[in-house]
């Protein structure tokens, strides 16, 4: 974008030091192609970039992935249930974290972020997925694995194929095959974009990211969400390493 260092500059002089001292954090992203101003005010974060205005809170985040990712219908992540709009999905409609909340907490003790980054996080269109709220909640932020047998199906309604173990040391979940590798390249995207670890065996995702390829579909909502927050996952480019 033409004029974006005066523009980072201009933000510099007039944002930074105004900011610290009236107690509002502001960082300030930019590159030749575009330039990102981050200001948080409380626990609202807006991201402002300068070629669309776009306000990112995880509520906003939500509405986009209905309006915009999701705006041709779909189906959900963990049951496959379709839906041409959010209302097909009844008051059980509700939004995924595939990496969760919980996790992303952590975020705020990395030396070198802060509690906005999991603001940031917490907001990834990139770790948001469709998903019936009962599935959601039986999830919770168990870590994903593989489970041997077919004993741990939970039988919900409209989600015959999704796996819950409990276990001495906690319980574990399993997705269909038809999305191991969609949730695989999620986490691997966010641990590579947070730069955090989580509890899942790193064997297992690049096992599940082979396994399962990314499809036209999973392309297309790359795509979408790269035009609206600027981030594409490179695992579903098959530009990461793929060991």
């Amino acid at each position: 974008m033409p004029g974006a260092s005066r523009f980072v500059n201009y933000c510099s002089r007039n944002y930074s030091s105004q900011n610290a001292r009236s107690g509002f954090l502001t960082k300030i992203f930019g590159t030749l192609a575009s330039v990102t101003l981050v200001i948080e005010l409380g626990a609202t974060t807006w991201w402002v970039w300068t070629d669309r205005a776009q306000y990112r809170s995880l509520d906003r985040a939500k509405t986009l992935l209905w309006e915009n990712v999701y705006a041709g219908g779909s189906e959900t992540l963990y049951c496959g249930v379709p839906f041409n709009r959010k209302l097909d999905l009844g008051s059980e409609n509700s939004v995924e974290h595939v990496v969760p909340k919980a996790d992303l907490n952590r975020l705020c003790l990395i030396p070198g972020w802060s509690c906005s980054s999991y603001s940031r996080a917490a907001s990834d269109l990139h770790n948001l997925w469709p998903e019936l709220g009962y599935v959601n909640r039986a999830r919770s932020n168990h870590p994903f694995a593989e489970i041997p047998g077919e004993k741990h199906r939970l039988n919900l309604a409209r989600c015959p194929d999704f796996e819950r173990e409990k276990a001495a040391t906690g319980a574990h979940v399993e997705p269909r095959d038809d999305v191991k590798g969609d949730v695989a390249r999620t986490i691997l995207y966010m641990q590579q974009h947070y730069r955090m670890q989580f509890h899942t065996s790193q064997q297992m995702l690049l096992r599940w990211h082979r396994f399962d390829p990314p499809n036209e579909v999973e392309r297309q909502r790359n795509n979408i969400i790269a035009r609206l927050q600027k981030t594409r996952n490179p695992y579903i480019d098959g530009l990461a390493l793929n060991p």
